[in-house]
């Protein structure tokens, strides 16, 4: 349109006898008075890929994350359910892990059951799998697994649950135990009622015996009774564990040969295969005991008395 009304115009001039110009000198006058110019398009108001919080005048009034689109403007991007901040929504208070952490559940959480806890978008824990077995690392793990096993339980030497350790020591939930029907005895000693003794050889009085076993008397076995605890004027009773491998009549004394014994700590009795002890004074002894069954006799520590 502009060429087209230019030329309309020189026509115009040409024709008319009046006006005598030069198309130089109109060309001078017409660039005076008509000046082509054109709007330059305004600068993008953001970057592609930049956030910021929402204005009081953005998102109706609430609080927003704005994100700048491709064409360079900014857009709402999400509505925030507390506040903004630093280009981001924010919580009331802070969040309580990561997204994406997990963990195993505590004992109040997952009704009690073995789980894993996952952390959610908003920062908070959330139930994500119960377990049939157990939680382990943050992952389920089944009684087989043998890429993630449960912790082994173990006695304080390092021995498992339930096993014998090198000294012939027996683990029992944690507490280490003698316990000869299971682990056995050192070499020279016999499991006798769950205690290991020394062995003996046959006894043989002498005579006619040699070559005939069952002429020959075993002496008999008589276990140790251990620690006990008496108070001072007062009485205690307990029995004495002892065995005749020939299954003899036993008969029990003291180390003096007499069925009474008395210290300035103890004084004791023997009546059967009971023993029982009074307490004198404050201290600490033992006792020694004999049993016999009339061919031979056996000598042992009986029992180590404290009184108090």
């Amino acid at each position: 349109m502009k060429r087209l009304f230019v030329v309309i115009l020189l026509l115009l001039i040409i024709s008319s006898p009046v006006f005598a110009f030069s198309v130089k000198e109109f060309l001078i006058d017409f660039k005076g008075i008509f000046t082509i110019t054109g709007s330059a398009a305004p600068p993008p108001a953001c970057s592609a890929g930049q956030t910021r919080c929402g204005y009081s005048n953005e998102c109706s009034g609430s609080p927003c994350v704005m994100a700048c689109s491709s064409a360079g403007q900014w857009v709402e991007q999400q509505y925030c359910s507390y506040q903004c901040s630093n280009s981001a929504c924010v919580s009331a208070s802070p969040p309580a892990c990561s997204a994406g952490q997990t963990r195993c559940g505590y004992s109040n959480e997952c009704s009690g059951s073995p789980c894993v806890m996952a952390c959610s978008s908003a920062g908070q824990w959330v139930e994500q799998q119960y377990c049939s077995y157990q939680c382990s690392n943050g992952a389920c793990v089944s009684a087989s697994n043998t890429t993630n096993p449960p912790p082994t339980q173990e006695c304080s030497d390092g021995t498992p649950y339930n096993s014998c350790n090198t000294n012939l020591k027996y683990c029992n939930n944690g507490i280490l135990e003698d316990n000869c029907n299971i682990c056995g005895c050192p070499t020279g000693k016999q499991c006798t009622n769950n205690q290991c003794i020394i062995e003996s050889e046959p006894y043989d009085p002498g005579g006619n015996e040699q070559g005939n076993q069952e002429s020959l008397n075993n002496p008999p076995i008589i276990i140790t009774i251990g620690t006990k605890t008496v108070k001072i004027n007062e009485n205690i009773q307990f029995k004495i564990n002892a065995m005749d491998r020939d299954n003899d009549m036993l008969n029990f004394y003291f180390d003096n040969n007499l069925k009474t014994t008395s210290t300035e700590i103890v004084t004791c009795s023997i009546s059967d295969d009971m023993i029982n002890c009074r307490g004198n004074n404050p201290g600490e002894g033992t006792l020694a005991l004999k049993g016999n069954s009339g061919w031979n006799s056996k000598h042992t520590p009986g029992s180590k008395c404290r009184p108090r």
